[in-house]
């Protein structure tokens, strides 16, 4: 049905509305199927052109919050027509950041999955993708680590390290297990010495944090938010300022801290809509990220919320 549905609009110029129509469907869901059509790959659009569409507001928010790359995708009230917009983004924006980048800390984000369908004639078989936490193996089609880092490697003819182990272990004891392990420790030691990060900013909020939606019991969640938790990066949880927050949950996580994140020199966030945008402001409060890929709502949301940076102490 996909493909029918994308060949009436894309070669036939039929609206949503008319598709819905005549497949008998709703507008919503022949919007849902073009936004996958084009994320799996049945559709491609190629635009001969590199004409930035948002300049001003993108180096207004660069300046503003002390980033050194900030690229905004369209605003889309369709939860997969953003996360299609901002791989699309996040694709031009890690394209540039490879050709000076060796290993490539890929961390565990729908977002971050979006990037691989938009990558295009880039080669960099040098290039070494690896986990920045554990595997998360759900039970719906949600990307893991594994596949995300993979298919990044297969986009631009890299190599790809795995990090076998849960990003959520049983207990503190597990997880300390899993830390010990020859495999596990190789490649967190990779992903610590990664001189890009490509991360996903996950929100608080039901439906906008891969971790916090893993059926987590509530008493979990409730830790988090009695501690202040906005969001949260690499699977750490951070404050309003970008504070790290501990909890018994936190001590299960497989995976690089927020402070061996900061360790890594550029630090590129993915993240887009309302839902995420307290989280994204914590992390550039606390320095987690130089780089952000979001969409121009939460740009312009970011400019009245965030304190402008200091040129003097962002030289420091």
């Amino acid at each position: 049905m996909i493909g029918r549905i994308a060949r009436l609009h894309y070669e036939h110029g039929l609206t949503h509305q008319q598709i819905a129509d005549l497949v008998g469907i709703s507008r919503v869901k022949v919007t849902r199927l073009l936004a996958q059509a084009r994320r799996t790959g049945i559709v491609e659009i190629r635009v001969h052109s590199d004409e930035p569409l948002f300049t001003e507001l993108e180096l207004q928010l660069a300046t503003h919050a002390g980033l050194d790359h900030v690229l905004l995708a369209p605003t889309a009230e369709d939860g997969g027509e953003q996360l299609d917009a901002l791989g699309a983004v996040g694709g031009r924006l890690l394209t540039r950041l490879l050709e000076s980048s060796d290993t490539i800390a890929v961390g565990l984000s729908a977002s971050v999955a979006a990037i691989a369908g938009h990558i295009r004639g880039v080669e960099r078989p040098d290039a070494r993708f690896v986990p920045a936490t554990g595997t998360w193996l759900p039970e719906d089609s949600t990307p893991h680590h594994d596949d995300v880092a993979q298919a990044l490697a297969r986009a631009v003819g890299g190599r790809c390290s795995s990090l076998p182990a849960p990003v959520l272990a049983a207990s503190e004891e597990a997880a300390q297990h899993y830390r010990r392990e020859p495999a596990v420790r190789d490649a967190l030691r990779r992903a610590r010495g990664s001189d890009l990060a490509v991360v996903g900013v996950g929100g608080v909020a039901a439906g906008s944090s891969l971790l916090l939606d893993a059926n987590l019991p509530d008493t979990a969640v409730d830790e988090l938010l009695a501690a202040g938790a906005v969001g949260g990066i690499v699977a750490s949880f951070h404050d309003a300022q970008g504070r790290s927050i501990a909890t018994p949950l936190s001590r299960r996580i497989v995976g690089l801290t927020v402070e061996e994140l900061r360790v890594i020199p550029r630090r590129l966030g993915i993240a887009g809509g309302p839902s995420k945008r307290a989280a994204v402001a914590g992390a550039i409060r606390g320095g987690h990220l130089t780089g952000l890929v979001t969409d121009v709502d939460t740009a312009r949301w970011l400019l009245e919320e965030l304190d402008p940076v200091d040129p003097a102490d962002d030289a420091e």
